[in-house]
């Protein structure tokens, strides 16, 4: 029966390829989805990166996949992964054999699920015991959260019950998993999670986003003081949900910085400088989005992060990339233009063509609100980007 459900998966996935327009040969065509979840890694260890995709098809349908980076294609690949939208991915060689396993949450046919494949190799990819709550519509982030040398999870989304939560299963370096009670971190779902060093003493803080069990929009950055123990630093950025956060060292003084676009209500889109742990706002002049989501990039190799923005400005849904100027200052990279203008998008860069340059995936609805999933290439001769 599995087997046969399996074929099925497929056969949809090979028919949304199939029954795509014709595109620009410029990148190679997706299945098109309303992507709740993009990861890439390269879990051949061919040297070029792979991408998992999970979200909603061109007939409502869930779907996860697969796909291996052929260079010329990227081809479905089946597995035992079960469809999903509301769905989030994260991978990382949690076991340490030296290559990639993939973690998963989602709505499925039966509910909320989280699972954790397991990477074998030519024997495909295989489900491993977690003891995690089920969970939709939130967050997965591996780290080493207490430095003792194996990557821990944390987790954000709504239960069965609708119960939100937020929560960390500590590796115990057997491929083992514990669930640790806490107190301290914000429950949220609809969120967006990001792990940072912001005060040097190798324990990754956390931010996070979303919406909490009452409707209310959170922000929160906690201070990771050792032993799976969290605090709240004091900040000034205001809570705000349906969007992103980003963290990179925006201006090259060795900290990360924090890049947030979403509505608090109203659409913004924020740079923080981090100063010694404290978090300033500066002017960027970027468009104030919601329903979006900001991605650093250095895409140029100039040593600056640049960026993608992406979701609902005043002047409807836009795509524009944002090159930093010497002085720190953006300007529109007008030889990306145009893009294509993708409503509740999800992007995410890496260098699948494998010329050293980044590249990136969005996906979203289109403006008749049918599924979308486009690759973009990057063109350093001419500075623009193309699907």
């Amino acid at each position: 029966m599995q087997k046969y459900l399996l074929t099925l998966l497929m056969g949809s996935i090979y028919a949304i390829l199939a029954a795509q327009p014709p595109a620009a040969q410029h990148a190679p065509v997706l299945p098109q989805i309303h992507a709740s979840a993009q990861a890439w890694a390269d879990f051949n260890l061919d040297g070029r990166p792979d991408l998992f995709l999970a979200g909603t098809g061109n007939t409502g349908q869930r779907i996860s996949v697969l796909l291996r980076n052929d260079s010329t294609a990227f081809t479905p690949i089946l597995t035992s992964i079960p469809p999903l939208n509301e769905a989030a991915a994260a991978w990382a060689d949690y076991d340490g054999d030296g290559d990639p396993d993939l973690l998963v949450s989602g709505r499925s046919a039966n509910g909320g699920i989280t699972q954790l494949w397991r990477n074998d190799g030519t024997a495909g990819f295989n489900q491993v015991a977690l003891p995690a709550p089920p969970l939709c519509a939130g967050t997965l982030n591996w780290s080493d959260l207490d430095n003792d040398g194996d990557l821990d999870i944390l987790l954000t989304g709504y239960n069965y019950d609708q119960i939100f939560l937020s929560t960390i299963l500590r590796n115990d370096g057997s491929s083992q998993f514990n669930k640790i009670p806490l107190g301290e971190l914000a429950n949220v779902a609809h969120s967006a999670t990001g792990l940072a060093n912001l005060d040097g003493d190798s324990l990754p803080e956390i931010a996070l986003s979303g919406y909490d069990a009452a409707g209310s929009p959170v922000f929160e950055i906690y201070k990771n003081l050792g032993g799976f123990a969290f605090t709240p630093i004091s900040h000034s950025i205001p809570a705000y949900n349906h969007g992103s956060l980003h963290w990179a060292d925006y201006d090259n003084d060795n900290d990360p910085d924090l890049l947030i676009c979403g509505a608090t209500p109203h659409k913004t889109t924020s740079l923080y400088i981090n100063t010694n742990g404290n978090f300033s706002a500066i002017n960027t002049s970027l468009p104030q989005v919601s329903l979006g989501g900001a991605r650093w990039a250095d895409f140029n190799l100039d040593g600056r992060m640049d960026l993608l923005l992406c979701g609902l400005a005043a002047s409807g849904a836009i795509a524009t990339i944002y090159k930093q100027n010497p002085n720190g200052s953006f300007s529109d990279n007008q030889a990306s233009r145009p893009l294509f203008p993708v409503h509740n998008p999800l992007v995410s860069w890496a260098d699948w063509s494998g010329d050293g340059y980044p590249d990136f995936v969005i996906s979203g609805q289109d403006s008749s609100w049918q599924p979308v999933s486009l690759l973009y290439k990057y063109f350093p001769l001419s500075g623009e980007f193309k699907y």
